[in-house]
């Protein structure tokens, strides 16, 4: 009988060399544990995203920076520009209308006398003819401003009683019938015939309302 020294445990398996070898080079990689335990993995650190921290400070930048002012000729709109019609200009007077008139077939419709007026005076009072005679749509007018030559040493027909004036609404009246505010009714003017003063008077042709309209 042999002794207990040489009988194997049962179920124990002794290892050759080539497993010792293998195990040893095993046991080399093995770390071995720390006291705590960790369970699953470990909590990955959150980095910033770069990328909402850049929108949200550019949104800021857009919130405090000053808004642009708009001016009132920006904001507003160009308002259409109204195509203004010129006034017509002076024609000459009908020269068939001077016989009729020379020859008394035709009437003038209303007479302005501007004797002994100055100036001014007799600016104002032509405005206030010509403004009537227009409403009430007279055609042919007759004003009379003198020839301008001195009746006598004391009596004399000129605009303000001065010599070198002599004659001053025979020459005025043309450039005031000329007027801009005049060009709308003033059609023509002429010197008038002998039978209503000859150079000391003017016809004067008004446009009629339906051509001013």
């Amino acid at each position: 009988m042999s002794s207990g020294s040489g009988k194997r445990r049962k179920g124990t398996r002794s290892l050759n060399n080539e497993d010792q070898a293998l195990w040893q080079a095993f046991s080399k990689t093995v770390k071995p544990l720390s006291g705590q335990k960790h369970i699953g993995k470990k909590a990955e650190t959150t980095k910033p995203d770069s990328d909402s921290r850049e929108t949200k400070t550019s949104a800021e930048h857009k919130s405090n920076s000053p808004k642009p002012v708009i001016s009132p000729t920006q904001s507003t709109k160009k308002r259409p520009t109204l195509s203004v019609k010129p006034a017509p200009g002076l024609s000459d007077f009908d020269d068939k209308k001077i016989r009729r008139l020379n020859s008394g077939r035709l009437k003038v419709e209303a007479l302005l006398d501007l004797h002994g007026m100055r100036q001014n005076e007799a600016l104002a009072e032509l405005r206030r003819f010509l403004g009537a005679s227009a409403n009430k749509d007279y055609r042919t007018v007759l004003i009379i401003t003198g020839k301008g030559f001195a009746r006598s040493d004391d009596e004399r027909e000129w605009f303000d009683r001065s010599d070198r004036e002599r004659g001053i609404l025979r020459r005025m009246l043309p450039n005031w019938l000329e007027l801009p505010e005049f060009r709308s009714i003033v059609v023509s003017y002429t010197s008038a015939g002998p039978r209503h003063g000859g150079d000391g008077a003017f016809y004067v042709q008004l446009r009629s309302r339906r051509r001013r309209s």
